[in-house]
């Protein structure tokens, strides 16, 4: 038993299992501003920058502005297209993705399946299957005997 002084903090995604199983629980959400956004992305272009030319051309304001209204508020969604805009390494291509930034999270992931190869998709299918369907967040190590069996 805790000592009535002891108190706890857990944190996690809103997620649908779990949730119910929790009695007298505050429950606190969150969701990014966008000068939280805007310092993460600001964060991101300067350390992709150093190793991206393409990236160090372009303005930082005009990657953020563009990355900002499509992220609508998620900083999952934020991460996911500045991943995308940084693996570009020409100001083409660069220009072009920040015009074709996906809207929502949907089509983001689509985007993101398109850039695996595709002897590796099998693979990334399983490895997503099991981390969506698994009824408890996997190890590493669980996930790779997971993967293991047919």
């Amino acid at each position: 038993m805790l000592s009535p002084n002891i108190r706890l903090l857990f944190t996690a995604r809103d997620c649908y299992h779990g949730r119910y199983n929790l009695k007298e629980v505050m429950d606190i959400e969150y969701a990014p501003t966008d000068d939280d956004l805007k310092c993460y992305l600001r964060a991101q272009v300067q350390k992709h920058a150093a190793f991206n030319e393409a990236l160090s051309m372009m303005k930082e304001d005009d990657i953020v502005g563009e990355i900002i209204p499509q992220a609508r508020g998620m900083m999952l969604l934020a991460q996911l297209h500045i991943s995308d805009v940084a693996a570009r390494y020409t100001l083409a291509d660069l220009r072009t993705a920040l015009g074709n930034l996906p809207t929502n999270i949907k089509h983001t992931y689509e985007k993101a399946m398109q850039r695996i190869a595709p002897g590796e998709k099998p693979l990334a299918e399983r490895v997503l299957m099991w981390l969506t369907f698994s009824m408890s967040p996997l190890t590493v190590n669980e996930l790779k005997y997971a993967l293991a069996v047919n």
